[in-house]
């Protein structure tokens, strides 16, 4: 499991990025911990404005046959230079899903963060890469909405059929009551007329 701990770690991640506040680069830190460690047991969610920016990093290991780094960002204009502090945190994201769909090999060491390729990398790309695994993960919702509303309708007609046999069951219950009653006053009449 990894985690981002920058409490134990200097503050200089590499030569583009600069000294950072201490106070600033740790409350961002704490406010995106929970999104920043990866365990293997998480379906990681692929955002679909993140799709853009991994496709980037996959093609450019493809193209170049070489690692990509967070400059690669800034350096192709997806970043500003202002926003490296952003950067940074999403890179790690970034490596993170690399790393959990297993299509390249991810550095996570501070100094060199960093993916490049393996041999999963050119087939994964074949496959239809990330844009493939956004558009499953939202077929695969879909179905299981479909599937929960079936079963929802299922319990509702269920609980429809035991409301109406509940229902029936009450008025065969008055009926027999009725029925007794009526057929008593049809043997006491009966008897009455009998005696007399």
């Amino acid at each position: 499991m990894h985690s981002v701990s920058l409490a134990k770690r200097k503050l200089t991640f590499s030569p583009f990025f600069a000294v950072a506040d201490i106070g600033s680069r740790l409350s961002i830190e704490k406010a995106l911990a929970p999104a920043l460690q990866v365990t293997k047991d998480f379906n990681m969610e692929i955002k679909k404005d993140d799709l853009p920016k991994l496709e980037f990093m996959l093609n450019k290991m493809i193209d170049t046959n070489w690692l990509v780094q967070a400059e690669d960002f800034v350096s192709d204009g997806i970043y500003r230079p202002s926003e490296r502090d952003i950067l940074f945190l999403d890179f790690k994201y970034f490596l993170s899903i690399f790393e959990h769909y297993q299509v390249g090999t991810v550095n996570f060491e501070e100094d060199s963060l960093s993916v490049r390729p393996s041999i999963n990398t050119v087939p994964f790309k074949r496959n239809g890469g990330f844009q493939k695994l956004y558009d499953d993960s939202i077929n695969l919702a879909n179905e299981l909405d479909k599937k929960q509303q079936g079963q929802i309708r299922k319990q509702v007609q269920e609980e429809i059929i035991r409301q109406n046999s509940i229902e029936k069951f009450q008025y065969d219950i008055y009926g027999f009551w009725i029925a007794v009653i009526s057929l008593i006053g049809v043997l006491i009449s009966l008897a009455i007329q009998l005696t007399s």
